[in-house]
């Protein structure tokens, strides 16, 4: 089935999650009428939107415990008794992931038969993506669709879905991405408890939240830096909790049954888990490190005034139009003559420093007629003048390489967004990486800014938006643009002291480092470290010291920037220890509630030839069983007493003479638990 547009709403978003809640049952119900009471731009689902109640078949099974209760949420999906024409909504902004019960009882072909989703008709291996893994983005918020059910039952699906999720990902511009699937990384709940094959890098890969269902508990674990949520409370009955909650585990609930509020703009993004009769058990804020700045003619900021946008008509080709209150694209004006309208537009985005890293940007717009159509958008390469621009020249006495703008010279071959508008209202054109990597040309002046222009020649039916002339200053265009500062780190050394070393004995360190960029790779420029000892690129001091005294010397390392940082360090070269001396070291002098069999251990004497062992349950310094060679291990077990206090010793023999040659210093003592 055809993929209905999404309309991106204006900042800050609403968005319900419920899970787990396909059982067309009273407590379903209640969680559906308190979600249609937040008026939320989107219900998503985290799986198990189908259980195995009911006689009914097809996609009547969804229609019955999807449709009865989010119609008006739903656009597109297949006609049925409890939603007759597939939903109300003037645009579909209902988004289900999928879970083992669609799978098992459900029937995977009626649930894609049945809802209206991106990637209808694509094999699920494919790496743009399926109706069963998908992306939706909306404003600020970037939704990913996983499969795990799937993934989990393939290790070819796992592969596909982790590479098209990974790609996905890391093309976004969108402020927020959050990840969806059915069974949760980590959860703590008695029933199913994590599902560790889907502990992916969703961190790494640029992930700000993951939510799942599978458990019917809420829970929100912090785990690695990333948020994961696990709402499973839509309406199937629910479950306990383990006794132990997994490491992590922030907030557990399982007392009613709830659905979790999403409220998200450009730089906050809060959580809501609200339970039957309105109470909030759970909240949460995330907030990332980017500023989002408006560019609106007599908005925001209030003196911005950067907004130059006009169209280009072929039917009027010598006609400028820079003082139109609207803008127009179509592929047929007037009907029927095939003659094409295109829309310019350029921001100022000089307000923006130069040094910003570009995230996201979206042109936001006011539709005043809308269409079924879609247009696509793309850089513009010539420079043009508002006031005189028209169909055949960028400017007074300058052509266009081809009319309309249309020639390679004209505009970029590849389109950086698209521009769709079903309905009267706030439309945008969420740019795409090659958009996001145009912005970042405009404001660090790398690419010169000559805006967008909008066209399609082969519709028919045409979009009208308002102008920056418009009347009302809301309505009229905006570019919406997020980035990140990012503050140059200043590279350190960290480490600030060495341990000495020991004439004859190996010797290791790590040297450290802070800030700059890796790798890092370090190099000895003055000074020089203990003969026998050196420093390798990586920072690691190894090597047996050959002659004793105290080593100084300059580190330096290098960034992958080629930043530089230094510091004086020193090494002290001890002499050797006497011949054999060596030391004991567990279980340490005095210690209690030492465990029977204990082991006793100690160090290496050199020129051993074996060990002696002396243990004294009366603490006066007469072995028990006298000395007990234990041959040349450095360890010893022995049974205890319990609550009996006992002190011991080790002595070193030398082969040749069987004379000691050294003991492990005082005699230690501890008290058997």
């Amino acid at each position: 089935m055809a993929v209905a547009p999404i309309v991106p709403a204006v900042a800050p978003l609403t968005v319900a999650v419920v899970g787990d809640y396909g059982v067309d049952t009273t407590s379903e119900g209640q969680v559906a009428t308190m979600v249609a009471g937040w008026s939320p731009d989107l219900v998503v689902t985290t799986g198990d939107n189908f259980y195995s109640q009911g006689t009914d078949t097809g996609t009547a099974r969804y229609d019955r415990v999807t449709g009865k209760y989010y119609c008006a949420f739903i656009k597109g999906a297949a006609a049925g008794t409890n939603c007759p024409s597939g939903g109300t909504a003037t645009v579909n902004r209902f988004f289900p992931s999928t879970g083992n019960h669609d799978w098992t009882d459900g029937d995977i072909s009626n649930y894609k038969a049945y809802f209206n989703l991106p990637g209808a008709g694509v094999t699920s291996q494919s790496p743009t993506g399926s109706e069963l893994y998908y992306d939706v983005r909306n404003g600020p918020l970037h939704l990913f669709f996983i499969d795990s059910q799937a993934a989990m039952a393939s290790a070819a699906e796992m592969t596909a879905q982790k590479a098209w999720l990974q790609a996905a990902l890391a093309a976004s511009g969108a402020p927020w991405k959050v990840v969806v699937f059915h069974h949760p990384p980590y959860s703590s709940g008695s029933s199913h408890g994590s599902s560790t094959a889907m502990r992916w890098p969703f961190a790494s890969w640029g992930a700000n939240l993951v939510l799942n269902g599978h458990d019917h508990t809420y829970e929100r674990v912090q785990n690695g830096g990333l948020t994961y949520i696990v709402d499973g409370l839509g309406g199937a009955g629910r479950y306990g909790f383990a006794s132990s909650p997994v490491t992590g585990s922030l907030v557990r609930y399982n007392a009613n049954w709830g659905a979790l509020k999403l409220t998200i703009d450009d730089t906050s993004l809060t959580g809501d888990f609200i339970s039957l009769g309105g109470t909030t058990q759970d909240h949460f804020s995330l907030a990332n490190d980017t500023t989002s700045a408006t560019l609106q003619d007599g908005v925001s900021p209030a003196a911005y005034a950067g907004t130059r946008d006009t169209t280009l008509s072929q039917a009027a080709p010598t006609t400028a139009f820079g003082t139109a209150t609207t803008l127009l694209v179509d592929g047929d004006d007037p009907p029927g003559s095939g003659s094409d309208l295109a829309t310019l537009i350029r921001f100022d985005t000089s307000s923006i420093p130069s040094n910003a890293t570009i995230v996201g940007a979206s042109l936001r717009f006011k539709a005043v007629d809308p269409s079924t159509n879609s247009y696509s958008a793309y850089p513009v390469l010539q420079s043009w003048d508002e006031a005189t621009a028209t169909w055949t020249n960028s400017s007074t006495g300058v052509a266009w390489a081809t009319a309309g703008a249309a020639g390679a010279a004209d505009r970029g071959s590849t389109a950086v967004g698209t521009l769709s508008a079903a309905s009267l209202g706030p439309v945008a054109i969420d740019l795409n990486a090659t958009g996001v990597a145009l912005v970042q040309g405009w404001v660090a002046s790398t690419i010169a800014n000559n805006g967008l222009i909008a066209a399609g020649s082969s519709q028919t039916d045409g979009i009208d938006l308002s102008s920056r002339e418009a009347t009302t200053a809301a309505d009229r265009p905006a570019l919406v643009v997020t980035y990140r500062l990012t503050t140059p780190t200043v590279l350190t050394v960290t480490t600030s002291s060495l341990a000495g070393a020991t004439l004859g004995a190996a010797y290791s360190a790590n040297l450290t480092a802070a800030g700059g960029t890796t790798p890092y790779s370090w190099a000895v420029t003055s000074g020089a470290t203990p003969p026998g000892v050196s420093l390798s690129a990586g920072g690691a001091l190894t090597g047996t010291p050959t002659t004793a005294g105290t080593y100084s010397f300059t580190a330096e390392v290098t960034d992958g920037a080629s930043s530089k940082a230094s510091a004086p360090l020193s090494i002290v070269v001890a002499a050797a220890l006497p011949p054999g001396a060596f030391a004991k070291s567990s279980p340490s002098n005095n210690k209690t509630g030492v465990r029977s069999p204990v082991s006793l251990s100690w160090g290496a004497s050199s020129g051993a030839a074996r060990y002696e062992v002396c243990l004294d349950r009366d603490i006066n310094s007469v072995c028990d069983s006298g000395w007990v060679s234990v041959g040349t291990s450095r360890s010893a077990s022995r049974t205890l007493t319990s609550k009996a206090v006992y002190s011991w010793q080790v002595r070193a023999v030398n082969a040749a003479s069987a004379s000691t040659l050294a003991n492990g210093g005082t005699w230690w003592k501890f008290t058997a638990r």
